[in-house]
Order: C-alpha cells, then structure tokens, then sequence
C-alpha cells in the first residue's frame, strides 16, 4: 500500500525511501532513479524556502515556478487558478518550460478544461496532488498536447489558492507516483512562502492602518507620542537637542460651518500635506487631535525649531491665499507653539504641556503666529514670538 502524500519534506522523504527499499528487487537503476528524484525535492524545497525573503507575492510565485521546473524534472510546470464563475475551467497564471514555446494551445491567461473528478478537479476540491487519467482528464491533455501530468495544490492555509501542474509534454517520459509525491512537496513549500508573505503584507497594512491617521495619512496620535517618547531617549542617551512643534489650524470651525465638512477635511489633508513636505527626513509629524498636529523635531534646538515653524507657518498662509480664490471670505493660517527638551527630569507630556501653553499665547495674541516655551511651568507673561520672523510682536 503506498503512503499517503505528506506536506512535511521530512516524512515525506521518509515516505519516498521507504517505497524504495521496498521495491529493490526491480532493480538498480530504478533504486537510482529514486535517489536522485529525492535530491531534487530536496533541492526544490531548499530552493523555495530561500524565497522567504521575497516580499512581492508575484515576484514569489514566478520565481518559485522557474526554482520546481529547475530542480523537479518536469518539461513544462503550469500554475493554474479555478475560475469561480465557471468550476469546468482554470485560467493559466504562470509557465515555465523547457523551450520558449509552451505547448499547444498556450496564450495569456489561457483556460484549461477541468473535468468532473479528474485530476485537477480533486486537487482544486482538497487533495494534495493527483495523477491525470486519460478517460476523466481527456480534455486538458489534448490542451497540453501530452500523454499525462502529475498535479498539486498550491495551498495558503486549509484553502486551495491555485494547482501546479507538470508534465513531460517534449519528451514523452511518462509520470510516475515519485513525480506527483515530488510535486506535492514542493508544491507545499510554495504555498506555505506565499501564504507567509501574504500575512506579512496583511500584517505590514494593519500596523500601517493602526500607526496612520485615516483621514490625512500622516502618524495618529498615538504613533506620534510613541516616536517623541523614542526621541526623548535617544536625546538623553546621545546628549542631543530635542525640539517640538505643536499646530493649530485657526478658525477651523468656520470651514465646517461655511462650506461643509467635506471641505474641512480638504484643509486637514492639505496642513497636512504641507506640514510633511516642510520637515527633514529625520523629523516626524502627526494628528494630535481634531485640528491640531505635533512635528518631533530631533537634534533642534529651539531656535531653529521657531525657524522651522516659521517657515511652515508662512507656507500655510501662502497657501491658504490660494484657497480663499475658491473659497471666498475665509483664510487659511496655522498658530504654532514651539518648546525644547529640558536638560533634566523632563518627559513627553511635559513638553507636550508647554507647546500647548506656547500655542495658547499664540492664539490669544492674535493666530497666525509662533511662540516658544522655555520654562518648565506654565507662563504668564506672553513668551517671545515670532511672525515673519522680523514682524512685529
């Protein structure tokens, strides 16, 4: 009785010896054959597993398609995909073959007929892989112009994305079960690549929607408090200036309350996009809240954190005069209030706590300007600030 196709290469090599020294006295060069198919599947499933690293899902799939034709023997591998609107078809994704030519029959995206329990047709319902028989599979051998093909499931999880199939379609060597057990392996290993690198990017686009603010794309609060508590212990680590930012955009209700949210939004998006494109590389920006936005400013001594924010400051307002050609009897400014790290005993939501009391000053002296914090407590007095950096304050 011959054992069942295993996905684990270890029993299934196992599997594979064990028919051999079963079958021994069929002679020696057969005994060989089988060696040597085991070292291919050893080779291919090596092969496959390196593609671990391959992010790009297509870059995998044609990549490991050429690695099993390389290393499995076949003339000619084909990735098919079941079509959902019609079971008695499989549409070609991917070829690799011995010659530039295909086969018979070959074209982009071709269908291959999928008859009612035949090979294919089991592979796609659920086994491992499966050998064709000419009185059920007639229709896809007259497609691949061969005599037989071993197929296998190329599977992400408990479900089937797709089957590879070989054959020996040029040199007419017929299929043998150590072909399909073969497949099977590598086949397996594949689809375990593939459903890993759709996880990863899976995972990759939840972390990104978890760290990113839906509405502009930029860092949400909580990502930007991560990364300026990051900074704080960089900065104390490699005694370097830390400086932040903290934007409010002025009158913003008067946006909602004129031309509607939808336009509100725009406004978002665009103090967005130009608190972004302002910083350096090593800066980050993010929506603290409503309308108002923090920007980290490493290796910044408040001083030139107030020339960062007034030049972004000026941006706005510049413009914001475009806008108010569109949008007539509103304009577009932004009030900044700046602070530094203190040499000692300071954290994030302290200096959070004094960008907040320099953007306040700014507000009360008027919107559209920059002042900056210097003290650890909240001030009384209007702190220094700055409107085109010469302007009056």
């Amino acid at each position: 009785m011959r054992p069942a196709v295993m996905p684990n290469l270890v029993e299934q090599l196992t599997a594979l010896e064990l028919r051999a020294l079963e079958d021994d006295a069929t002679g020696v060069s057969r005994q060989r054959r089988r060696g040597s198919n085991l070292v291919q599947v050893a080779a291919a499933h090596h092969a496959i597993v390196e593609l671990r690293s391959v992010a790009a899902i297509p870059e995998i799939l044609s990549r490991g398609v050429d690695l099993l034709h390389r290393d499995l023997g076949f003339d000619r591998l084909v990735v098919l995909e079941r079509e959902h609107s019609n079971p008695s078809a499989a549409r070609v994704r991917a070829v690799a073959c011995r010659t530039r030519l295909a086969g018979p029959g070959f074209r982009s995206h071709a269908e291959l007929p999928v008859a009612a329990r035949g090979a294919l047709d089991r592979v796609f319902d659920g086994e491992l892989s499966a050998m064709s028989e000419a009185d059920t599979d007639d229709g896809a051998l007259r497609f691949l112009g061969a005599d037989a093909f071993a197929v296998a499931a190329l599977r992400a999880g408990s479900g089937a994305m797709g089957a590879v199939l070989g054959d020996h379609f040029l040199s007419g060597r017929r299929i043998s079960p150590e072909d399909v057990a073969a497949l099977g392996v590598a086949a397996s290993a594949l689809g375990m690549v593939l459903e890993n690198a759709a996880l990863h990017a899976e995972g990759k686009t939840l972390r990104s929607l978890a760290e990113r603010d839906s509405l502009t794309g930029i860092n949400n609060r909580r990502n930007v408090l991560e990364i300026l508590r990051r900074e704080i212990d960089r900065s104390r680590r490699y005694g370097k200036p830390l400086a932040v930012a903290m934007i409010d955009v002025d009158h913003f209700k008067s946006w909602n309350d004129h031309y509607g949210h939808q336009v509100g939004d725009t406004v978002l998006q665009t103090v967005a996009q130009i608190i972004s494109s302002t910083g350096r590389e090593i800066d980050a920006c993010g929506r603290y809240g409503g309308e108002e936005f923090l920007v980290v400013l490493p290796e910044t001594v408040a001083e030139n954190a107030v020339l960062y924010a007034e030049r972004l400051r000026v941006a706005i307002e510049m413009h914001g005069v475009d806008l108010s050609a569109v949008y007539t009897g509103l304009s577009l400014s932004v009030s900044i209030g700046v602070t530094q790290l203190l040499p000692r005993g300071d954290d994030a939501d302290q200096m959070i706590h004094r960008a907040d009391v320099a953007l306040y000053q700014a507000k009360e002296h008027g919107r559209n300007l920059v002042c900056v914090e210097w003290t650890a407590q909240p001030v009384r007095a209007a702190p220094p600030m700055a409107k085109g950096i010469l302007g009056d304050v």
